[in-house]
């Protein structure tokens, strides 16, 4: 009984842990794992506890050997739970976020009911949604948040970051939730054209819902950053035009959560075969060798030059989809151009890490995208800066 019993329990350790350091997910189960054991780290202390008392048992039946392996793998889980909340610490100090025991265990904000639900677009006989939520007591001349959701351009939707989305709107802004057209068919010369109707719909409706035509930030998630990224870049040099009848409107910021930046080498080096392998035909028409213009037309380093919205980049430095790479070569791009911007790598964050709303990274990135809004919404008077 014992016995079976740990190698059930040194089984699940070894597995949760292996799936983090693997530097590939083979499926999205694994991916899953992934998200969970980064995201709940701490709760790892249970297992760590749970083997320590395993071990004594062991130990006191003269198991000796096997009760040293479970001592050791329970020094591993430990570790687990303690060196994730060490890093998260030194990147909140670099970056002056606290953090918090009590919203690590506590839940986000519920997020509510919607203002209005609009059709900003009808695009091939295609309606395009937006939700708009207002804060409690909206100011004339708030602050708007376009916010893009991800789904490897091929799925997801709208309310698909709650805790997040309700943030930005307990701070005071007036968040448009869009959707766009997705893939399939190859949509990459038409997905950002539908982010920048959105922005341009939002710009014309200013007066009705009250916001600051010239302080709107747009924001994206993971193909929602890139798409973010894309429309922010490419304003008023003929690239991706509104895909309705607005006017292309320059944004004052973006933000980008693991957004890609560079989507051929994404391909390459993406640790998700079960993402990249079809996401190469469905969304870009063939592989990088096959359709080069789609993955150069689609990747915002292309697109670096003085003069861009300040831009700040969340990722996480265990991200399994889009690497880490992906924000660092963004971000030594915008160095070299003078483009006002912040980038933080997360430690042990995985892809999709904002949809626990209280774990350290989440802590670390609202306590981040507060000073950004404050600084590039508000003041708009920071200067570059590059934090790794």
């Amino acid at each position: 009984m014992l016995a079976g019993l740990a190698c059930v329990w040194a089984l699940i350790v070894v597995l949760a842990m292996a799936v983090v350091v693997s530097p590939i997910v083979p499926t999205d189960r694994a991916w899953t794992v992934s998200l969970l054991v980064t995201s709940f780290s701490l709760y790892l202390v249970i297992p760590a506890i749970i083997g320590a008392v395993l071990a004594l048992l062991m130990r006191r039946m003269r198991w000796r050997r096997a009760a040293a392996g479970v001592a050791l793998l329970s020094v591993l889980a430990l570790a687990g739970a303690v060196v994730p909340w060490v890093s998260a610490a030194e990147v909140a100090a670099a970056n002056q976020v606290p953090l918090s025991l009590s919203a690590y265990f506590g839940s986000g904000p519920a997020l509510r009911p919607p203002t209005a639900t609009e059709v900003y677009a009808t695009v091939d006989g295609q309606p395009l949604r937006l939700d708009v939520r207002e804060p409690d007591k909206p100011a004339p001349g708030a602050p708007a948040l376009v916010f893009v959701h991800g789904g490897s351009w091929t799925g997801g939707g709208r309310n698909q970051a709650p805790g997040q989305i309700q943030w930005f709107v307990d701070r005071g802004y007036t968040v448009f939730d869009i959707e766009y057209r997705l893939s399939p068919p190859p949509r990459w010369d038409q997905q950002t054209s539908d982010v920048k109707c959105a922005i341009g719909w939002v710009a014309q409706h200013a007066d009705r819902y009250r916001i600051d035509p010239n302080d709107i930030t747009v924001a994206g998630v993971s193909a929602g950053a890139n798409l973010s990224l894309l429309a922010a870049y490419t304003v008023g040099i003929g690239k991706f035009p509104p895909s309705c009848p607005v006017a292309e409107h320059p944004v004052r910021a973006v933000i980008s959560f693991y957004g890609p930046t560079d989507t051929a080498r994404l391909m390459a080096d993406g640790g998700s075969p079960a993402v990249a392998g079809p996401t190469e035909s469905r969304v870009f028409g063939g592989a990088p060798a096959t359709a080069p213009g789609a993955y150069l037309a689609t990747s915002p380093l292309t697109y670096v030059r003085p003069g861009l919205p300040p831009t700040l980049q969340l990722q996480g430095t265990t991200d399994h989809v889009v690497p880490h790479n992906q924000a660092t070569m963004l971000d030594e791009r915008l160095t070299a151009a003078g483009v006002p911007h912040h980038t933080v790598l997360l430690p042990f964050a995985e892809h999709g890490y904002n949809v626990v709303y209280g774990s350290w990274p989440s802590q670390i990135s609202y306590g981040v995208l507060d000073q950004f809004l404050t600084t590039w919404t508000r003041e708009n008077n920071c200067c570059t800066r590059s934090l790794r």
